[in-house]
């Protein structure tokens, strides 16, 4: 039997969580900050030194697409460590968020969400998160108490605009065979049958 790792290789494996999750942070603070900066160049509004020197962030030669690509790419990994630290235990969760860590499980599923809708080569990864999420984790988990009709709605809705675009792949085919599964198991209980197991 192997002894536990020493309390300090935890220790670095927190610190270079928090390091990752630092840079995540920024990244996506500095690309909202460029957007906004676009949009209002796009509006002629003027901007004043004192705006512009605040962002520290010159949006020269940057395309309104790069900035949507490179939101998309971020979004995946800032939403689904959003998502990821919000399914930690309530009573865990107030020392991660202590520690720095926040875990808003709506501002994981919307950027999350919007890292599907763009044109960044993570688009299908984010698209398997949010699925994995509305098909295992939310009837596993029981996060709508004995309801998952909400969850499914959203994963047939997923599926429904994705489903052009992947027409033949497993894994799509695993979480449309998930949703009906759960259809099924969720009418075999409100039917009264299940007495019988």
């Amino acid at each position: 039997m192997n002894p536990p790792p020493p309390i300090h290789t935890y220790i670095k494996g927190g610190w270079i969580l928090r390091k990752a999750w630092k840079i995540y942070n920024k990244c996506y603070v500095d690309i909202n900050a460029l957007q906004e900066l676009y949009q209002k160049k796009l509006t002629e509004e003027p901007l004043s030194c004192d705006a512009a020197n605040d962002n520290h962030i010159a949006a020269e030669g940057v395309t309104e697409e790069s900035l949507n690509r490179l939101k998309g790419a971020v979004s995946f990994g800032y939403g689904l460590f959003h998502l990821c630290i919000s399914m930690v235990p309530p009573n865990l969760l107030k020392i991660i968020n202590l520690l720095g860590f926040p875990g808003d499980r709506l501002q994981g599923l919307s950027s999350l969400t919007y890292a599907s809708e763009s044109k960044d080569m993570k688009a299908p990864l984010a698209t398997l998160a949010l699925l994995w999420y509305h098909t295992v984790v939310r009837p596993f988990f029981a996060l709508d108490g004995s309801d998952n009709q909400g969850g499914l709605d959203e994963a047939k809705e997923i599926l429904l605009k994705k489903e052009a675009a992947y027409p033949n792949s497993s894994l799509f085919m695993f979480f449309k065979g998930r949703i009906q599964r759960l259809e099924e198991h969720e009418g075999f209980g409100e039917s009264g049958e299940d007495a019988d197991i």
